[in-house]
């Protein structure tokens, strides 16, 4: 058992025993604490992968606090809704999530205290995030634009954080929709509305949006302005810890990594990249990681090796579909390293296997709408005519949020 479990199984210990000096004694502690002792538990079991009991500690939450009047003890119990659904829509029960996410608005739309709204506005934008995650773009889209405006007067922080929450899930949507003009400019308003913000959370969507624009920058060719933009989240992030804004910043080190082979700066972009290595690696996701072996074949084949960039296309594809198994998205991931890889065969000679894999990755990706796949598939569409090499590229976006 990992110290991360040991941590965990220490957690619902402890409230578990919590949980019975409370109900056998009540004076011993406040409802407030009652209600939170037992969302540990479930979150425990959460965290365990132990999805089943904690779906059932979930309910518990609901059916024992939903009827308090303190507006602490709801606000638990609407996270407890919002947990419960995010676990069945990572099981794939989307009807399930939705009942659960609905559930919220219904049971405290009507609520004046400000946590309450916030918790509400975070249902509907979960909602919304979720519908985007299973391709349907448009109808996120809509929800979140619906939640935008009902949220106009919204001062809470986190109330706050919900909108920031939106508009930078709408960014993305608008981004894997090719709607590029429209992904900045929801970007830009993110960042104009809470760029300054201490609030952590807040933070968090800063860095994933500055990560974003600095992708959707490089998609329209503008390679100076995304560098800039990566300076910018370096600097503003440099010793941040928190893994969800380390995240971004990483994968900005790659976006530099590639832009600089696209100036044909290869000794440069090795350097980022052993920067990425040095600083990132440990913590980094598998389609980051993924991410980087790719880049480092494309460096290898720029050296003259390309036997060597053909093992790390290899490498990268396969980690890549580790990534797409564990709920990731390392598609773009693959379609980059499988063209890059026809190039390094056609070099070795082998080109009747580089034909058969750019003929797969054609119908693999065709009806792929996102920018980044298009382009893609252009390339092995060009290769193919002529079995010539792909060329340099821009990268496109390889993480999800």
């Amino acid at each position: 058992m990992s110290e991360g479990e040991s941590t965990l199984v220490r957690q619902l210990e402890d409230a578990v025993a919590k949980i019975q000096r409370l109900e056998e004694d009540p004076g011993s502690g406040s409802y407030e604490d009652l209600a939170r002792l037992y969302f540990d538990q479930a979150d425990a079991l959460s965290r365990l992968g132990r999805s089943r009991d904690a779906l059932e500690a979930y309910d518990a939450v609901v059916a024992k606090f939903a009827g308090a009047d303190d507006p602490a003890v709801l606000e638990t119990v609407c996270r407890a809704l919002y947990d419960k659904a995010d676990t069945l829509f990572a099981e794939g029960d989307t009807a399930g999530a939705y009942a659960a996410f609905r559930e919220i608005p219904e049971r405290f739309g009507g609520a004046e205290d400000s946590r309450l709204r916030a918790e509400v506005l975070g249902a509907r934008v979960r909602w919304g995030a979720c519908l985007i995650e299973r391709g349907e773009l448009l109808n996120g889209i809509e929800l979140l634009d619906e939640v935008l405006r009902e949220a106009s007067e919204v001062t809470s922080e986190s109330g706050q954080l919900r909108i920031a929450q939106a508009l930078g899930n709408k960014a993305w949507a608008l981004h894997r929709l090719g709607r590029l003009a429209e992904a900045l400019a929801t970007l830009d308003e993110l960042l104009g509305r809470f760029g300054d913000s201490a609030d952590p959370d807040v933070r968090e969507q800063i860095a994933a949006a500055l990560d974003e624009k600095a992708d959707v920058l490089v998609e329209q060719g503008e390679y100076e302005s995304a560098l800039v933009v990566i300076s910018q989240l370096q600097e503003k992030f440099a010793g941040d810890s928190d893994p969800a804004v380390s995240r971004p910043v990483a994968g900005s080190v790659q976006t530099r990594a590639r832009i600089l082979m696209y100036y044909g700066q290869y000794d440069e972009a090795a350097a980022e990249l052993d920067r990425y290595k040095k600083e990132h690696l440990a913590n980094s996701s598998l389609d980051l990681r993924a991410s980087a072996l790719e880049i480092e074949g494309t460096i290898r084949l720029d050296e003259g090796d390309p036997e060597g960039a053909i093992v790390l296309y290899d490498q990268a594809i396969e980690l890549a579909r580790e990534s797409d198994a564990e709920g990731g998205d390392g598609s773009i991931v693959r379609a980059l390293a499988g063209v890059n890889r026809a190039d390094a065969l056609v070099r070795t000679g082998r080109t009747d296997e580089a034909r058969a894999g750019l003929e797969t990755l054609i119908r693999e990706y065709r009806a792929d709408a996102r920018p980044g796949p298009q382009e893609v598939v252009k390339r092995a569409k060009r290769a193919l005519s002529g079995l010539r090499g792909p060329g340099r590229r821009p990268r496109f976006r390889t993480r999800r949020r």
